[in-house]
């Protein structure tokens, strides 16, 4: 009996720490799942799933106020399919400019996040976050086609606006990146990147 009721307070105590460190600055990880929305259904950039893992430092400078740097590595798999999807009346676009896309694209991301953390209780609280994301390809693969690999992004810049659940040091994260860069360096050709949806979960050290 003694040990189950020191066992219990023993767990408190450490749920109320682990709750109250979470407005400490500290170390962040964690991993999600995203994929492409937002795109037009005729000049549709290149539709994707993918995941992510991600790490970072969170820094309150004030109260609930924090930054965080965050670095990531992530996936991307394409979906093969036309690049133009259906085209409008009186295009005239060259069929070896159709049958291409990346068949996966792997990368690496750099974010810096300003947000706010809402405590509900002890142990639950609330995370707001925006800022600018920017991404990296390191390996793309494409199959042939019309336009040259050469002719796609391999840096692009997207604005995220998010949020996320903590229980303890447990935390579920949903955010949204919006694109702010060309898929194509082409100059006739200016097609935004897809935005992207992410949900992850995620644990602060």
């Amino acid at each position: 009996m003694k040990r189950g009721l020191i066992f219990m307070l023993m767990s408190i105590v450490a749920v109320t720490l682990a709750a109250q460190n979470l407005r400490d600055n500290h170390f962040t990880v964690d991993a999600s799942y995203n994929w492409a929305v937002g795109y037009d259904d005729i000049y549709k950039p290149l539709e994707f799933k993918g995941a992510t893992l991600t790490g970072g430092y969170r820094f309150y400078p004030y109260k609930g106020l924090y930054l965080s740097s965050e670095v990531s590595l992530y996936y991307e798999d394409h979906e093969l399919e036309l690049l133009y999807g259906s085209l409008p009346p009186g295009e005239n676009v060259p069929e070896s400019h159709w049958d291409h896309a990346y068949h996966f694209e792997v990368g690496f991301g750099l974010a810096e996040m300003v947000g706010y953390n809402i405590s509900l209780s002890k142990i639950v609280s609330i995370d707001l976050f925006t800022g600018p994301y920017f991404n990296c390809s390191i390996k793309q693969k494409l199959n042939q086609g019309g336009i040259r690999k050469s002719e796609f992004n391999k840096t692009s810049w997207r604005w995220r606006f998010g949020g996320a659940v903590n229980v303890w040091r447990i935390s579920v994260k949903c955010w949204y990146d919006l694109a702010l860069t060309d898929l194509y360096d082409i100059s006739h050709l200016s097609y935004k990147e897809a935005n992207v949806m992410n949900v992850g979960i995620g644990y602060h050290f």
